[in-house]
């Protein structure tokens, strides 16, 4: 993947989810379907999505509740949700959407309405890893990386849960405390993704910006995820 960028993808019509799946996909972005707005909900409430595609005419629940819905969820009150459709826009669906594409998209509208929304997009080209920076510090010997990253592993689990809490009571103190230790053993595991993804959070900490906080600590987890699965491959 060129990226890390989540995108959920909700649209009760399958052509039109796997069409927005392949063109997202070919250019490197994650993607996650869900057939209606129940699904949307319960999956935005799993997995920490970067920007929603939202079919507005779909059964059951339509794509402007379920969008209103999602919003309520603390970490999605910032994240773009792009409306879908085939019909008309209603300007009064504004202040639940970041934007409006009509249908049928095309690759290019959609890659450009992503790059506008997501910010992500343009900050996210770190790699994940840094091979040789973690063989530096681990005397270049292999078998010693691979024990001090096992041993990064098995503490990311104990420091991010102590680090949300603290986050949670606004203990910004203890939070830079937390993120100086893991961005040390970071940079000895050659960890640049988290690492880099750390350094935002501490940025969004030191503005007192809370809505902000949120958004980075979504990443902060997201890179901590892609960290362990890199590891789980070697």
């Amino acid at each position: 993947m060129s990226n890390n960028i989540q995108i959920l993808v909700v649209d009760d019509n399958h052509i039109n989810r796997q069409y927005f799946s392949m063109a997202l996909k070919k250019s490197g972005y994650n993607v996650v379907l869900a057939a209606d707005g129940f699904e949307a909900i319960a999956t935005a409430k799993k997995i920490d999505f970067h920007l929603i595609l939202m079919d507005i005419r779909m059964p059951e629940m339509d794509g402007y509740t379920a969008a209103i819905q999602i919003r309520s969820i603390p970490k999605y009150k910032n994240i773009p949700i792009l409306a879908t459709s085939a019909e008309s826009y209603n300007p009064a669906y504004n202040k639940v959407f970041d934007d409006f594409l009509l249908k049928p998209v095309s690759p290019k509208q959609l890659e450009e309405s992503i790059k506008k929304h997501c910010y992500f997009t343009s900050k996210n080209t770190t790699k994940m890893c840094d091979e040789h920076q973690a063989l530096k510090y681990a005397y270049d010997d292999n078998n010693i990386m691979i024990k001090l990253r096992r041993m990064f592993a098995q503490e990311l689990p104990v420091q991010i849960k102590l680090l949300q809490l603290n986050m949670k009571h606004n203990k910004h103190t203890n939070c830079l405390n937390i993120i100086h230790k893991l961005r040390g053993s970071c940079q000895t595991c050659g960890a640049q993704e988290l690492d880099s993804q750390l350094n935002s959070l501490v940025q969004a900490i030191k503005t007192n910006d809370c809505e902000l906080d949120i958004n980075m600590l979504s990443e902060v987890n997201l890179a901590v995820e892609n960290f362990q699965a890199y590891l789980q491959q070697l």
